[in-house]
């Protein structure tokens, strides 16, 4: 369930802080996606975390719907990744069509081009917190982390156990990472300069040093328009509302959506018929070069984002649970406030502060996912900035 507030209210003055530490592991599902033999996710089920799996045991050709609880997975009819695959994103999704009781292998994928992760142990570096921005993936030790020095805020291990060094060629204080999600804090923020896999311990030998893997970047368009179907042919990225298409109108036959829903109306200044979607990647069907407008959409009325933007705040770690949406300023979100500290910001920088009226410890950010975790203790207020 979600809850609209629309309170507004301007006041305070914020004091941003620097907190020292190491790495906070965040509280994450205990599968990164799940399989369900039902429709209704329910029934025996898959669960998997890691990068790859060429098979899925029991589960193959049984899969009715699945759960994703982190990153973007290809699915695929036939085993070791072949047959037909599609990728799916976040959230609760029913296998329709040639996926419907078929799936055989799946592996994680991440970039604008759905790059696919290897078997086998490897780490995901992210530029921002809450495992969002720019991401480079490391599946051997990397003595220098060239374009990615000194600009990882957070982590996630898919498998074995990883030293993060201050220093090139593992030099200088060291931490160590095992599988899960990690914010970096105090010296560890954005100061990495090399990683290695070590055998779960801090002081490892050295590890022969490899070639640094080349980074690639989640930082996308939320949406993008495509001129065919499957994502071929021109393309349009879609950042904001956009009333008019231009030289893109109906001419649209598929679009794919990273964050967000989006609202694509057949007539310009979003007129018409509309329709709403999710994340994910379509062929628009009946709709098939008939779009002229389209624009972002939030809370429960899918309600037009406005120019200022807006926050959606989550109950539970993983942005999951209870979420509360503002396009306003809130001085006050109650005597407990938002204990998660998991937020998405839709658009505009917003500010998270521990105290009421926009006192005490203050974070502010730009849009997408972000875990405030290892700064903020609650957040208790928030406003546009």
């Amino acid at each position: 369930m979600r809850l609209l507030i629309r309170p507004s209210a301007w006041a305070g003055l914020a004091l941003c802080i620097l907190v020292w530490g190491g790495a906070h592991a965040q509280t994450a599902p205990s599968a990164a996606i799940t399989l369900y033999d039902n429709n209704n996710f329910a029934g025996r089920s898959f669960e998997f975390s890691g990068a790859a799996r060429g098979d899925v045991g029991r589960m193959n050709d049984r899969a009715s719907s699945v759960v994703i609880n982190r990153g973007r997975w290809q699915l695929c009819t036939d085993g070791g990744f072949t047959g037909q695959c599609q990728a799916w994103g976040v959230g609760r999704h029913l296998l329709t069509g040639v996926f419907h009781d078929s799936v055989s292998s799946l592996r994680r994928v991440v970039g604008p081009q759905d790059t696919p992760l290897a078997e086998g142990d490897a780490i995901l570096l992210y530029r921002d917190i809450g495992q969002n921005g720019a991401v480079m993936l490391i599946n051997q030790a990397t003595p220098q982390l060239g374009g990615f020095n000194d600009q990882t805020s957070s982590a996630e291990v898919l498998g074995g156990q990883w030293q993060l060094c201050l220093d090139s060629d593992f030099a200088g204080p060291c931490l160590s990472l095992g599988p899960g999600l990690h914010s970096l804090s105090g010296p560890y923020h954005d100061r990495v300069s090399s990683v290695r896999p070590v055998d779960g311990q801090a002081a490892a030998a050295p590890v022969t040093p490899a070639p640094a893997i080349t980074a690639v970047t989640t930082t996308g368009p939320a949406a993008t328009l495509h001129e065919h179907e499957n994502g071929a042919g021109r393309a349009m990225a879609i950042e904001a509302a956009t009333a008019h298409l231009g030289e893109f109108n109906d001419k649209a036959s598929s679009m794919s959506i990273a964050r967000g829903r989006w609202q694509l109306c057949s007539d310009a200044n979003f007129s018409g018929r509309c329709t709403v979607w999710g994340p994910g990647r379509y062929n628009l069907s009946d709709m098939n070069d008939q779009i002229s407008s389209i624009r972002r959409v939030i809370g429960p009325q899918d309600q037009p984002l406005p120019e200022t933007g807006a926050v959606s705040l989550f109950e539970n770690p993983q942005f999951i649970g209870h979420e509360t949406t503002t396009m306003q300023a809130v001085p006050n979100l109650g005597r407990d406030g938002i204990q998660s500290q998991d937020i998405e910001v839709h658009g505009g920088r917003w500010e998270f502060c521990a105290l009421p009226h926009y006192d005490g410890l203050c974070v502010t950010v730009g849009p997408g996912r972000h875990s405030l975790t290892p700064l903020l203790p609650r957040v208790l207020s928030v406003r546009p900035r």
